[in-house]
């Protein structure tokens, strides 16, 4: 290991230093070829953007000079920095991160880093990573970052803005909000964050992780965010329950991550009351029950879907409809099946929470014609979802669960408009 202190000489291109004994150092692009001797042939390799002898060639601190970003620019929303934001930088010769997810082609290397506060890092592999660039509107593109160093201890994700533009990327702007453009595919650094001297770029870029391998091993952990994408999106408590049935091991100490499929799903969902005063002591003592539509058809033919709650145990089943009078006999087999497997005996009053809809209460005179004398109905009244808040609610979680398995499915809007039936029902 070398030790001792330079003195460095910069001589238009080429750079001299003096230490023990001549060494010679030439400019490669960002690299800096290194020679002991002139006539000697040991030549070894500096790391070109971060190299700690050169600290004019430092990259410039992400950072304000309060030491942390401060909140968006006014008319921005409440979007923070988070493990997926990539800021825009336009001095980073490859774009970096602290997260390995989604890489491949991937080559195991060191290599040093220095950032803006002076603190030198090493990345330890590099390659190519797969990710999704999700925008403020919405809008998602799927792209690959090359090349992509992993650098632990990273805290955000830089994203280098000169590269692309040797692959035939365009970088119009809008404002501070600049675009990298190529033909039809528009990434936009639509998250602005002001700091103390003026302000910087950025956009969310999650990850991608293939999911084609549904088999998994019972010999070995697996990390419960994987499983919760694999599982339906459900909570923390259903894949710990599902992977002990499956007598599948979940990795310790690692914690399940905000899913942002999930974020995406869940952006326009508001708090719903769904307390009731009255509570069943028994199985099918009471039933809360609503349909909901969406605008597109699925396939098959279903315009509508019908959820049933059970009050007692919290159970929901449900049914795919074509027309809201279908949910009759889709009721009336429900009831049976619960006399059936005797749930609810006959003498046993059985109570319906509906809405005051037309199809609820040509349900009523249905159900009464075909001897279910002991069904009572409690009509909600109108604008009032609270009343049956139990059911209302339930249905707003199916269907963010229902967009979380289409978004990280990725389909086409067409394919979204004909699955949606088959992806509700998966959900419950």
């Amino acid at each position: 290991m070398l030790e001792g202190r330079l003195e460095v000489a910069k001589t238009g291109r080429d750079f001299f230093w003096s230490w023990s004994r001549p060494i010679w150092a030439k400019k490669v692009g960002r690299d800096f070829l290194v020679r002991c001797n002139q006539d000697e042939d040991d030549v070894f390799v500096f790391n070109s953007e971060e190299d700690s002898f050169f600290p004019e060639l430092a990259a410039p601190a992400i950072t304000s000079s309060e030491g942390e970003v401060a909140t968006p620019l006014v008319g921005q929303d409440n979007y923070k920095l988070n493990p997926h934001t990539f800021l825009a930088d336009s001095v980073c010769s490859s774009h970096m991160g602290s997260c390995d997810s989604g890489m491949f082609d991937i080559k195991e290397e060191k290599c040093f880093v220095r950032i803006g506060d002076g603190k030198i890092l090493t990345s330890t592999k590099v390659g190519k990573k797969r990710v999704t660039v999700v925008q403020k509107d919405g809008t998602m593109t799927d792209i690959d970052l090359s090349p992509f160093k992993h650098v632990p201890g990273l805290w955000v994700n830089l994203f280098a803005l000169l590269s692309p533009l040797t692959t035939g990327w365009l970088i119009p702007n809008v404002g501070p909000a600049l675009t990298l453009k190529k033909g039809e595919t528009f990434i936009t650094f639509d998250r602005i964050f002001a700091t103390k001297d003026g302000f910087l770029g950025g956009v969310d870029m999650i990850a991608k992780d293939e999911l084609a391998n549904l088999c998994l091993q019972s010999n070995r952990a697996h990390d419960i965010n994987f499983l919760h994408k694999l599982f339906g999106h459900c909570a923390q408590d259903t894949i710990a329950n599902t992977a002990k049935h499956y007598n599948l091991q979940v990795k310790a100490r690692t914690p399940l991550e905000p899913c942002p499929m999930c974020k995406i799903a869940n952006a326009a969902q508001t708090d719903v009351p769904k307390q009731t005063s009255t509570k069943a002591t028994k199985p099918g003592g009471r039933l809360f029950i609503d349909s909901t539509s969406v605008k597109e058809m699925g396939f098959g033919g279903y315009k509508f879907a019908l959820g049933i709650l059970d009050d007692y145990s919290g159970c929901t089943f449900g049914a795919l409809l074509k027309k809201k009078s279908d949910q009759q006999q889709v009721i009336l087999a429900f009831l049976q099946r619960l006399q059936a497997k005797g749930i609810t005996p006959t003498h046993v009053t059985i109570f319906f929470r509906v809405d005051n809809a037309g199809e609820n209460k040509a349900l009523k005179a249905f159900l009464t014609a075909n001897g279910f004398a002991n069904v009572e109905f409690e009509f909600t009244p109108r604008n009032s979802p609270q009343f049956n808040g139990r059911i209302e609610r339930k249905i707003a979680v199916l269907w963010s669960r229902t967009r979380s398995l289409l978004n990280t499915a990725k389909l086409p809007q067409w394919l979204r408009n004909g699955l949606w039936p088959k992806s509700f029902l998966h959900s419950i």
